[in-house]
């Protein structure tokens, strides 16, 4: 292994020392190529954290998708003092030498490797994460050819799909007007230091996008929170912290579904959502100082949600808890209104 690694250069040493204590956190016998996909992505700098986010590649969703493909390449749940062994396919990817045959193998070069057999694990993970490895693979081999940074940067531009092709496909589109059931003000919730209100529900196709306005009317310790927090644990499922900042909304549909933001949602997802999805799709804070300094300056949080796919007819619950400032509530809605297309009546919670 000391052989290989003295042939990359820094940016692929460094990924290849993460890829390996990844895999050895995950107690695996072996590095695999999906380990070294995990490594380039955790460690991207200049035009390889440039490709990572043009497929919206982040270690937490490539963590997820190696959990999900390991144990088809991988022998887990081994204990190994120090780093695991690399895997065939690994080490003959960090053998892959430049195209000009000088200098040492890079980050493109690892991956062009990696990807080079279509049943490794990198290739797997990409799958997992619905990217074709084939258009993957294609910058990565317009990548070993070390262009200049003004030559990568009109590549990637104009490969650049994400405007048409990386948007949720659940949401609305940006220039879609949605129908308006609801301009009115209906509060939800109020406590002594703040109140929140629905401003406007707008009713799309597939779905609804509810606006919720937050103000204070004392001075708040944190702003509110909007997702919960994802903590990962290596080897286990990640797990989901709803700390007393976090603004919790959810809903409750007519048919026994629920939707919330107690958990994080991908919103990157080629399948059909198996579930009612409630997601932030826009955030605005402001802050209105009075002229009077010995009153508070007020916090207004505009928040617009949208709820995947369409309530079916019946009530519509939609709950709000802040623990951080006391602040609980409910509205209840006719949602067979969204249907018909009239306003929506308010309904006793």
């Amino acid at each position: 292994m000391d052989e290989l690694l003295d042939a990359l250069d820094p940016d692929a040493r460094l990924a290849v020392e993460v890829a390996l204590g990844t895999a050895g956190a995950f107690g695996d016998v072996e590095c695999g190529t999906a380990y070294l996909l995990f490594g380039a992505v955790a460690t991207a700098r200049g035009e390889v954290a440039q490709l990572a986010e043009l497929f919206a590649l982040d270690t937490i969703r490539l963590e997820r998708a190696v959990l999900a493909v390991r144990d088809r390449f991988l022998l887990s749940g081994a204990t190994y003092d120090g780093d695991p062994a690399l895997s065939r396919r690994a080490a003959t990817a960090l053998a892959t030498p430049r195209r000009d045959g000088n200098g040492p193998t890079g980050v493109f070069e690892m991956l062009h490797g990696a990807l080079d057999d279509p049943a490794s694990g990198a290739n797997a993970v990409l799958r997992q994460l619905g990217i074709r490895p084939d258009e993957f693979g294609r910058l990565v081999g317009y990548g070993t050819w070390h262009l200049s940074r003004e030559e990568a940067d009109a590549l990637l531009d104009a490969l650049d799909r994400r405007v048409t092709d990386r948007l949720p496909w659940w949401g609305p589109a940006d220039d879609e007007d949605g129908l308006p059931l609801v301009t009115d003000e209906i509060p939800v919730a109020s406590s002594r230091s703040a109140q929140a209100a629905i401003t406007r529900v707008e009713s799309f196709p597939d779905g609804v996008r509810v606006r919720l306005v937050v103000t204070s009317l004392e001075e708040w310790l944190l702003p509110p929170r909007l997702q919960a927090e994802e903590v990962l644990i290596p080897g286990q499922t990640p797990r989901f912290d709803a700390g007393p900042d976090l603004l919790q909304v959810a809903v409750q549909l007519a048919d026994g579904r629920r939707a919330a933001n107690d958990v994080v949602e991908e919103r990157y997802c080629q399948t059909r959502p198996p579930a009612p999805r409630l997601i932030p799709l826009a955030h605005r804070s402001e802050v209105f100082r009075a002229n009077d300094r010995r009153l508070a300056a007020q916090r207004v949080e505009t928040i617009d949600w949208w709820l995947w796919p369409t309530p079916p007819a019946g009530l519509l619950h939609v709950r709000l808890d802040w623990p951080a400032e006391v602040l609980h509530g409910a509205v209840c809605f006719d949602a067979s209104r969204l249907h018909d297309h009239g306003h929506l009546v308010v309904l006793p919670a």
